[in-house]
């Protein structure tokens, strides 16, 4: 019973990043969490490596009821600062995305250590007892995928703030194409992804698009000073010049306003495979847009299988690479299908946010640990 769930103290919960100080995509996976935790039950700490910037950043910081910034700290110091504080349960929010993190985790800093998926993988460390996902994202075989023991919440597993609410984005103020310097006689494809994503295995998907839509344009993001000639070599070597001229690359948008208005003006948003998007689907969603999913065999790649299932919507979710294909050229040679998808995305879209049956899988699944433990 939680209400009696152990009257003497609150339970002590803490989250450990090196990236929730900004705005980056694991501090919105877990700011909801993180914020709506139950304050009669838990007393929630954070653990971040630098001062807070940027909104999500800010946000998370005033989230937690208390907060340690380790900037400039050795290891051994933030480890006998986290072993001070006698947490019941301490969350790895992504590990194997940075350093530190990573090397804290083979210590016992907690009685109870969590990996989740701001990085999507397991952490292969024995010392992490639980990896928490969702039945959304995992088959009856994920277990596999984990040395950590896999718990598969029933709900979405994040209490995502819907991004377009959060910003205040109207699609009425929106730049438009020729605004960004696109055209409006071409079909955009857009694939907001960074480029270590795009695997071998997917950049005929490229080539299959351009080759079907004849002046089709899909749309790159790069990193400044970091031009993607590895990736254009590869694409060289499977497609014609034809092809490649209409293969476009802007550069990583400081603004989120910018960069909503490039997935605002495409017509289709591109999920990479094997290893696909999460926070891309999620921000596409919210505009409406039609995103089209491979879904691989690892939760990486199954955070839009699941968004889809959510909202309950099949029509987007191939079986194959060819399939995969095959989903674009109907939405664009079918401009009322293509319209009734959007118009079902936006209907069921809100299933996807501030979704409470997350924040009360996670204060039950804190509980059933932590009574267990004691046990």
């Amino acid at each position: 019973n939680l209400k009696n769930f152990h009257k003497q103290r609150k339970k002590k919960i803490g989250f450990i990043s090196e990236n929730i100080h900004k705005n980056h995509s694991v501090t919105r996976d877990r700011l909801g969490i993180v914020t709506n935790l139950s304050r009669d039950l838990y007393e929630v700490y954070g653990f971040i490596f630098d001062e807070p910037i940027e909104k999500f950043g800010i946000m998370m910081y005033n989230s937690f009821d208390k907060c340690f910034i380790f900037q400039n700290k050795t290891l051994v110091d933030i480890r006998k600062i986290i072993e001070k504080q006698n947490l019941d349960v301490l969350v790895y929010c992504d590990i194997g995305m940075t350093c530190k993190t990573y090397y804290l985790a083979f210590s016992k800093l907690a009685k109870i250590q969590l990996n989740t998926w701001g990085h999507s993988d397991t952490s292969g460390i024995n010392t992490i007892n639980y990896y928490v996902s969702s039945n959304y994202y995992e088959t009856e075989n994920s277990f596999n995928n984990y040395t950590e023991k896999l718990i598969k919440l029933d709900s979405l597993c994040t209490y995502y703030y819907n991004p377009v609410k959060l910003y205040s984005y109207n699609i009425n103020n929106a730049s438009t194409r020729h605004d960004l310097g696109l055209s409006n006689n071409s079909n955009i494809y857009f694939c907001p992804h960074n480029l270590f994503k795009i695997h071998p295995k997917f950049d005929i998907v490229f080539k299959n698009i351009l080759k079907y839509d004849k002046t089709g344009i899909i749309i790159l993001i790069y990193k400044k000073n970091k031009y993607p000639t590895v990736l254009m070599q590869r694409f060289e070597k499977i497609m014609k010049y034809s092809e490649l001229i209409r293969i476009n690359f802007i550069e990583r948008q400081s603004s989120i306003r910018v960069y909503y208005d490039y997935i605002y003006n495409s017509d289709i948003i591109l999920d990479t495979y094997p290893f696909g998007g999460c926070n891309t689907s999620l921000e596409s969603f919210s505009l409406g847009k039609p995103v089209i999913t491979l879904p691989s065999n690892h939760i990486n790649g199954r955070f839009t299988y699941g968004f889809y299932n959510k909202m309950g919507i099949e029509e987007l979710i191939a079986n194959d690479l060819d399939d995969y294909v095959n989903i674009i050229k109907k939405l664009m040679s079918d401009k009322k299908y293509y319209n009734e998808i959007c118009n079902k995305i936006i209907k069921n879209n809100y299933k996807l946010f501030e979704e409470k049956e997350s924040v009360n899988d996670w204060n039950n699944m804190l509980h059933k640990l932590i009574m267990n433990i004691r046990k």
